[in-house]
């Protein structure tokens, strides 16, 4: 009986860490557009592209289920209040 309770945990899989929602990248460009900064200031920081920075935010809102480009802001003032 334990036995097979031993066996049968070894055949548990045993659950791999989730890998981050959003890239390290992606977490730079949502801070720095929390913070109001621009696609050219975001871009220039970053060392980037400013179209770049549009797919970032693009893949940013996907990832996050957002419906528009300020969602980040809105989500925000609702946990303020």
């Amino acid at each position: 009986m334990i036995n097979d309770a031993l066996t049968m945990c070894t055949r548990v899989a045993i659950p791999q860490a989730a890998a981050p929602l959003l890239t390290r990248q992606e977490e730079k460009v949502l801070t720095l557009w929390m913070d109001g900064a621009s696609n050219q200031k975001i871009a220039s920081h970053l060392s980037i592209n400013g179209k770049t920075v549009y797919t970032y935010k693009r893949n940013i809102r996907m990832k996050l289920h957002m419906d528009t480009r300020f969602s980040p802001f809105l989500s925000l003032q609702e946990s303020e209040n």
